[in-house]
This record gives structure tokens, sequence and C-alpha cells, in this order.
């Protein structure tokens, strides 16, 4: 980021402070396009069904108002609708109000995680299958019954690329890595 002295409007990430009038808007650098995961793809449902509301709300939290709002939105919905999506925009008033801070819970839960791979051509139901082998190799009443209980394990699937991707990257980088160092 560069600052000179005087300066009316700065450009920080994705947002133009103008410091004369106080207001803030959304950038965009001259030939940046934005790009959605599509709503077809092979990603949880929560997922695609959070993205066009995360966006409503980030480009809600870059506008200082709803004009400045319904300036820039016409980009971005155009992306969502390439990529898929029929969600309407619009400017959250309620994010704009003051928040109030949320109240600690009073002891954070010991959970152990169970993270599969999200699939969605995978017909079984992989947490429901989990949940029933804990509970059978691990019956209330037994040494481990009480930790491996149904409070106490919980399932979420994650979005992570396969196991070929992984090994393919690895081994690009060990080639680069020797490519490198012979020449050198």
């Amino acid at each position: 980021m560069q600052y000179d002295l005087g300066m009316k409007t700065v450009n920080f990430l994705d947002v133009t402070l103008n410091l004369t009038t106080g207001k803030h808007y959304p950038y965009r650098k001259p030939n940046d396009h934005p790009l959605y995961v599509h709503r077809l793809s092979d990603h949880p449902p929560s997922i695609i069904k959070n993205i066009p509301k995360a966006i409503s709300q980030r480009l809600t939290d870059i506008s200082s108002d709803s004009e400045i709002f319904e300036q820039a939105a016409p980009l971005y919905k155009e992306a969502l609708r390439a990529s898929g999506y029929d969600d309407k925009m619009e400017f959250l008033e309620d994010r704009k109000a003051p928040r109030q801070k949320k109240k600690n819970r009073n002891r954070p839960r010991k959970i152990i995680w169970f993270g599969p791979p999200f699939g969605g051509s995978v017909a079984t139901s992989v947490a429901r299958r989990f949940r029933s082998l804990v509970a059978r190799h691990f019956p209330r009443g037994s040494v481990l019954g009480c930790i491996f209980d149904g409070s106490g394990v919980g399932v979420s699937c994650s979005c992570v690329p396969n196991v070929g991707r992984i090994v393919g990257s690895h081994n690009m980088a060990v080639l680069r890595r020797s490519a490198g160092g012979a020449g050198g």
C-alpha cells in the first residue's frame, strides 16, 4: 500500500476509503472479475446455499449506504448468475446497526471431531454410519463410553482436494526442487 501526504482516497484490499467524506465503498482492480463456485459443483449444500448470502453481507459491510451498494451490486449479481445462482442480492440494513457483543459460554465443550471429505455422489450417510459404529464399539458404561458418547463426538464434512490431486501437487513440488537444485 502506498500513502502520499494529502491523499483524499485510499484503496485498501477490497475497500476504497474516502477520507474527505468519510464514506467507504467496494474496490476492484481494473481487470479483476469476480468468479464464484458453481451452484452445481460438488460442495456441501450448506456452502452452496450460503455463497450469495455471504456476498451480500460482504458487499453491505464495505458499502457506506444502500446507494453505494446498488451501484456496485450489478457486477456481483452478474457473476452469481454466471455461476448458476438466481438469488437476489439486497442491502442488509441490520448489518449496519451496532452489533452487541456475544456473551461467552461458561466453558468450551470437549468434542472429538471426525471430518470425512464431502462427496455429493456418496449415497451412504457417513455421519450416521460413523455414529452407529461409535455407539456399538464404545457402549455406555464401558471405560471409553463416557468419552465417545453422543455429545462428545461430532461429524463435519470437509472440502479437501482428492488424494490424486494431493499426490500430484507433492510430486510436482519435488520435481521443481530437484530441477532447481540440478541447474544451480
